[in-house]
């Protein structure tokens, strides 16, 4: 193979955007009531990256992509109140 080097071929690069957001509201003086609502995104561009399979020169499949390297968009919102 002469100056091939182990996993020289590669894919392109990975670039995921996560983002998180949390809100909380307070209800009432006297028995405050807190209301908290917080959002995360992983992916938030929703890109696609594939994962380039096989890295052996001598198979039939080199340098296929075989599968996404990482999920579609993922949104977990939750709430939480506190009395």
């Amino acid at each position: 193979m002469g100056s091939y080097n182990k996993l020289q071929f590669t894919g392109p690069s990975v670039r995921s955007w996560d983002a998180s957001f949390k809100k909380a509201v307070k209800f009432w003086e006297a028995h405050p009531i807190v209301t908290t609502f917080s959002a995360d995104l992983f992916n938030v561009t929703n890109s696609q990256f594939y994962f380039v399979g096989d890295n052996n020169i001598n198979s039939g499949s080199f340098g296929r992509t075989s599968s996404q390297a990482l999920a579609n968009r993922v949104i977990q919102m939750s709430l939480r109140i506190d009395f």
